[in-house]
């Protein structure tokens, strides 16, 4: 076993390589901070540190839990994950996560499997990621891989520490933006679709949920459930959104234009209300704006 300068230890050996930075006050102070990190070529032959391997039937089994949160990535090959007694499969470009304490064991499935490691802590953690253990899909598996790179190839110099927090804040802020939420069906994308062209050329008309719904085929309840699952916001100010912005495109291309002429050009019958919509969402006045793109 090799410690390196730099206050880090380095295991390397046939099946699997990993980092131990040094639990310093340094790194348990920040918000987000690794605890080890490594590459396991073949999951179920050499265990994950503090993990205890069963020979007779190759599964890695931990009774009392780690105490950090643990992210496991299925890289090459699956496996299968037992989470507080329930059996997960763990497919190629899937996940586990695990909250601190939760009971767990491994098992190769299709061989070899290869995963990625990364234990980890901070403060901050709980609140971006208020998830329960258990596995998940990653949309785009290289999403994971240019994360996992930023760590591990990088130079183990005295500034790992704080870039690895911020890596890992990125890492999991994607996450809980895209793997930890469920991801709208390709019938809901279609509705979408067709909503948001619609909305497109009549954004300045006069529009009401019933008519959305109805050209969705959805009860107005469901459009608004359609709107927050795919575009994260309700309709009407999805519908403002799009008027502002086209106001924005009008104020610079017509200089001499009214901002109360514009207003009526994009839905709105008061331009008291146009100014005020327009300031909440820019911060300054529609003439303000036109006046700093002159």
């Amino acid at each position: 076993m090799d410690y390196s300068s730099n206050h880090f230890q380095h295991i390397i050996n046939t099946s699997s390589n990993a980092y131990y930075p040094l639990q310093l006050n340094t790194l348990t102070s920040l918000p987000f901070y690794i605890v080890s990190i490594g590459i396991q070529e073949d999951e179920g032959k050499i265990t994950h540190p503090g993990l205890i391997y069963q020979e007779e039937d190759a599964q890695m089994v931990r009774p009392s839990a780690f105490s950090n949160y643990h992210i496991l990535y299925s890289s090459k090959g699956s496996g299968m994950a037992t989470i507080d007694g329930i059996s997960i499969s763990v497919p190629e470009g899937s996940f586990i996560f695990h909250t601190p304490g939760t009971p767990r064991c491994y098992e190769p499935i299709e061989k070899p499997w290869c995963t990625k490691w990364i234990a980890f802590h901070g403060y901050a953690v709980g609140k971006l990621l208020p998830f329960k253990s258990g596995v998940y899909s990653i949309p785009t598996p290289e999403l994971f891989d240019s994360h996992f790179s930023a760590f591990f190839d990088g130079p183990k110099n005295h500034s790992w520490i704080y870039d690895s927090s911020t890596y890992l804040y990125r890492l999991l802020l994607d996450l809980s933006s895209t793997a930890f939420l469920p991801g709208p069906t390709d019938k809901t994308m279609k509705q979408m679709e067709v909503i948001q062209n619609y909305l497109a050329e009549n954004f300045h008309q006069e529009i009401s949920l019933e008519d959305l719904a109805r050209l969705a085929g959805v009860s107005e309840t469901h459009l608004c459930r359609l709107f927050q699952d795919v575009l994260h916001v309700r309709p009407f100010e999805y519908i403002t959104h799009l008027r502002i912005q086209r106001a924005k495109e009008l104020l610079q291309k017509y200089p001499t234009l009214r901002a109360g002429d514009i207003a009526h050009m994009v839905g709105y019958k008061s331009p008291s209300y146009f100014t005020m919509l327009f300031k909440q969402a820019e911060g300054i006045t529609p003439l303000e704006f036109r006046n700093m793109h002159l």
